[in-house]
């Protein structure tokens, strides 16, 4: 019979989370008073296993603990799946913790407790996956119950033990390979040995025959059309690097000659919706590319910036506010809607709540921001398609003559084409407001200009004057 392996497993999280109930299920009912647990089982490939098992309260951290993750070959953070805080505490608190004092080549991974008690089990799930995908966590989440079979807890603690087997059965592997690698290294590193000896021989060889050849060398020495041909090569390449400096300048001249054709323009795009609608991560979808985690999304600068390029004449500097610091504050104030150009409102495309708030947001736009805003509508999460409540008729109902997009920030599906489509709608009716002032409607005091070019020559003016 194999020899019995020993797998250190360690629970942490918040106090209550169902830790202790968990650990007392696989433990039978047999659980100790103490942090530390074991138990033996045989794996279902029949390698018998001893699991120690620590129970890591987060709420009253000591070192003891510390060291206790440095020597646990598996971690589990666990969190209460029908309490969000202890899932945001596992994000913001326990997987920071874990890298840093965990075991290198541990398997770090997520435990979701209570999952009977959940009622919207899957988007927890997306949740998770979005910041371990940024935490690097591995292998993936597992969900239980104490409610469920008791065999599926024993399942999860003795899928990881094999994991760990397996993992050591590999590395033991990666090592019998280096160890071949390593001898033969160190042949070679002899047989080179031997190859500079030779080489050695052969220098001494060349330096008893130096003197025949003594004669040829100096011919060539002073054969004036070698040193021609020396010169004429260096001559030629100065002048190739010569003409590749002209050409580079050129190129530098002809751009910023181009940059200054172009027309600049400074537009503001502010977001209205419901809170956790995904406005931020739609933001960091169009700006950086990235789909944030969900515990990040609320932190950070509330504008963001970029700079778009249009049909090579048109470079617009965009800012985009998101309304982070006004939900903080507990309401929207009116200078967020000040000099905005547009508006996006965001609802869940699987929240019907947040869909039956968008009426309220229109006739906020309407009363508070410039009569002349140019608006669309969002319907965030389009990947989620099993969850949908809101159906397309409906939304496009709602959204009347506006623009309308269903878009997944997490996939970044229809999102840089729903920005597009706004800001020409924006520059459209700037455009149409300078041929005809009158017939565009306006707010009471008017708007400033946007055309940075413009700016510039007033200030020209005032300058001189």
């Amino acid at each position: 019979m194999e020899k019995e392996r020993e797998y250190i497993m360690t629970l942490i999280g918040d106090k209550g989370v169902g830790k202790t109930s968990i650990i007392e299920v696989f433990m039978e009912g047999k659980k100790s008073d103490s942090n530390r647990d074991e138990k033996r089982i045989v794996l279902n490939n029949g390698v018998p296993a001893k699991i120690i098992i620590y129970d890591i309260d987060g709420d009253s951290l000591n070192k003891e603990d510390y060291e206790i993750l440095k020597k646990s070959d598996v971690i589990y953070m666990v969190h209460d799946m029908s309490n969000n805080n202890s899932l945001i505490n596992v994000a913001k608190k326990y997987t920071p913790l874990v890298k840093k004092y965990g075991k290198s080549g541990s398997t770090k991974s997520i435990l979701s407790a209570k999952r009977d008690l959940c009622s919207f089990p899957m988007r927890v799930f997306d949740q998770i996956d979005i910041f371990s995908d940024e935490y690097n966590l591995s292998p993936q989440n597992e969900s239980c119950s104490i409610k469920m079979k008791p065999q599926l807890i024993y399942d999860i603690f003795e899928h990881v033990a094999r994991v760990r087997y397996f993992y050591d059965e590999l590395q033991k592997e990666n090592n019998n390979e280096k160890e071949k690698e390593n001898k033969t290294e160190e042949k070679n590193k002899n047989n080179n040995q031997e190859d500079e000896l030779e080489e050695e021989d052969l220098k001494e060889s060349k330096v008893e025959n130096k003197e025949r050849y003594t004669e040829v060398e100096n011919d060539v020495l002073d054969n004036p059309i070698e040193g021609y041909k020396e010169d004429k090569e260096k001559e030629q390449n100065e002048n190739e690097n010569n003409e590749k400096e002209k050409e580079k300048e050129n190129r530098n001249k002809e751009e910023a000659s181009s940059n200054r054709k172009k027309e600049f323009k400074k537009l503001k795009v502010i977001f209205l919706g419901e809170k956790d609608v995904g406005k931020t991560s739609i933001i960091n979808r169009y700006v950086n590319n990235k789909f944030a985690s969900f515990t990040q999304a609320s932190f950070g600068d509330d504008i963001k910036q970029k700079k778009i390029e249009i049909d090579n004449t048109l470079i617009v500097d965009l800012a985009i506010s998101d309304t982070t610091n006004e939900e903080k504050l507990g309401k929207i104030t009116r200078n967020y809607y000040l000099d905005a150009h547009g508006a996006i409102i965001v609802f869940d495309l699987t929240n019907e709540n947040s869909f039956s708030k968008v009426k309220f947001w229109i006739d906020e736009l309407k009363s508070n921001a410039p009569r002349d805003i140019v608006y669309c509508i969002l319907g965030n999460k389009s990947d989620l398609t099993a969850d949908r409540k809101v159906e397309l008729e409906d939304a496009k109902a709602i959204a009347e003559d506006n623009l309308y997009y269903e878009v997944s920030a997490k996939t970044g599906n229809n999102v840089s084409l729903a920005f597009e489509q706004l800001i020409d709608e924006i520059i459209e009716k700037q455009k149409e407001e300078e041929k005809n002032p009158d017939k565009v409607p306006r707010g009471k005091e008017g708007r400033k200009t946007t055309n940075l070019n413009e700016i510039n020559k007033e200030a020209k003016k005032k300058k001189c004057c």
